[in-house]
């Protein structure tokens, strides 16, 4: 994301008086809403339910803005204290709200933005005027936030410090969202105030203000857990002299650290109106969760002739996205079914990430499906979690069913996702049931009635029973009379 304020633009002259800087040169990008939003007090317990959810943990941020002088040009608002001349202008702020996205605030909805200035001793301003933009000049956008255009017009600077406040507020807006009136807080280094005309020679030396020009750091945003390079340009302002020891510290957020490197470059003297290009070696943590980091960029140097010191703080931002780890894991069930028989398919996911999905639906289709588009609504998946769906499949004719299982989620950006997985189970053909119709039962013969009585094979147990005693009576029987015949042999020999 690159956020610029073309350089041809910023050599607006300044009086030839010693100019005191309330606040220093400041930045081009404002301070984050984590530093310098103000939350008004509400009713929290009966706030709504949204539907569609918010976005959880989103920040409101000024992603850009420019400031143009009562000529249109792009330079200073300076405040003479010697005169009664009020320097006006317009300024342009890019706001980008990650707490709500598209589908809470459509194309034709942003007069359901309301953006009031804070009439203060420092500035004064007409109401913002609202409009859609699809992206911030010179940046990226990043995707599922809201990022709208504000123009105050009829901005005076009346001297002081250089921040200028406004509120932001939400009516009406789809879903029945409802977000909190939150408070941004913008520091404009080209807002200076001369306090008083200078001595002897009548002039003094003005040293160049310094800001940051434009930032990149590679796309719309960041990996948690991968080293990344930030890109910075510093840029220094009209002046009478040269910068010299110019030196520029970034500012880490918690849960980052610099992979290589230092976080402090000298980059010694800078000349009016030139460029400094900085590069520094960035690694946020495999568990940062934060959405966005805020890095804060200091930038100090002092006048080569008469040492003015000239310092400014600018505020830049960049999204770090925790890598999606959302999968199906596996598909089981029937791999063969009979024409007409209904099967089952279980389909398992899991979140390995470290941020929730929401809004997860689980769709089967195919061909040869009897019952296609089944669908089944699962809710959230919080991170580390695994489950299942299920869904029944059968078909009216033989071959193979082939088709998917989507599921369709929201990530924790608010972004709309799918995955999906291929299943296939073969059909045979129906068994021959003799013209019957599927699912009819078979006809059984009834067992024949049992006659009262001995059963037949008690019977010829009883026969052969009786055989048999007849045998063993007749073999005695005999044996008797051999005896008997035997035993009158032997009287007849003993006569002779």
């Amino acid at each position: 994301m690159k956020i610029r304020i073309h350089p041809r633009y910023l050599s607006a002259a300044l009086a030839a008086v010693m100019l005191c800087t309330a606040a220093g040169a400041g930045a081009v990008m404002a301070q984050p809403a984590s530093s310098n939003v103000a939350v008004q007090s509400g009713d929290e317990s009966t706030e709504p339910t949204p539907t569609p959810p918010p976005v959880q943990g989103g920040d409101v941020f000024v992603s850009g803005y420019e400031l143009l002088n009562q000529n249109g040009k792009v330079g200073n608002l300076v405040r003479d204290k010697n005169n009664d001349t009020i320097p006006s202008g317009t300024l342009t702020v890019y706001i980008t709200d990650q707490r709500i996205n598209g589908s809470h605030l459509g194309a034709n909805d942003f007069g359901k933005v309301q953006v009031m200035p804070q009439q203060t001793s420092v500035f004064t301003a007409e109401q913002g005027t609202v409009s859609q933009i699809s992206a911030v000049p010179g940046s990226d956008t990043v995707a599922g936030h809201v990022t709208y255009k504000v123009v105050f017009n009829n901005l005076k600077y009346y001297g002081g410090d250089n921040n200028f406040s406004f509120d932001i507020s939400y009516t009406g807006l789809n879903g029945n969202m409802s977000v909190p009136v939150q408070t941004l807080s913008l520091a404009l280094p080209q807002c200076q105030t001369i306090e008083k005309a200078g001595a002897q020679s009548g002039v003094e030396l003005r040293a160049p203000g310094l800001l940051v020009k434009d930032f990149s750091y590679g796309g719309a945003s960041v990996p948690a857990g991968e080293e990344f390079t930030l890109n910075l340009t510093v840029f220094t302002t009209t002046g009478d002299q040269a910068l010299s020891d110019v030196t520029v510290n970034l500012g880490l957020p918690e849960g980052v650290t610099m992979s290589t490197g230092n976080s402090s470059q000298y980059v010694g003297a800078m000349n009016p109106e030139t460029s400094a290009n900085l590069q520094y070696k960035i690694l946020p943590g495999a568990n940062f969760t934060g959405g966005v980091a805020t890095f804060q960029v200091t930038m100090s140097g002092v006048g080569s002739k008469d040492g003015t010191k000239s310092e400014a703080t600018s505020t830049i931002t960049v999204p770090v996205v925790q890598p999606e780890r959302f999968e199906i894991t596996k598909i089981s069930g029937a791999e063969t079914l009979m024409v007409g028989e209904e099967g089952y398919l279980e389909v398992t996911f899991v979140n390995k990430g470290k941020q929730p999905v929401s809004n997860l639906s689980a769709e089967i289709s195919g061909e040869n499906l009897r019952n296609p588009g089944q669908s089944q609504y699962l809710g959230n998946v919080q991170p580390g979690t695994e489950n299942t769906a299920e869904f029944t499949i059968s078909s009216d004719v033989e071959g193979t069913i082939t088709g998917m299982i989507t599921l369709s989620y929201e990530d924790a950006n608010g972004n709309v996702k799918t995955i999906s997985k291929e299943y296939s189970c073969t059909v045979q053909p129906a068994m021959d049931m003799g013209g019957m119709d599927p699912g009819m039962e078979m006809p059984i013969d009834p067992m024949p009635e049992e006659k009262s009585g001995l059963p037949v094979w008690a019977w010829i147990l009883i026969g052969l029973g009786v055989v048999g005693v007849g045998a063993a009576v007749t073999v005695v029987v005999l044996k008797k009379k051999k005896a008997k015949a035997l035993a009158m042999l032997e009287d007849d020999d003993e006569d002779i």
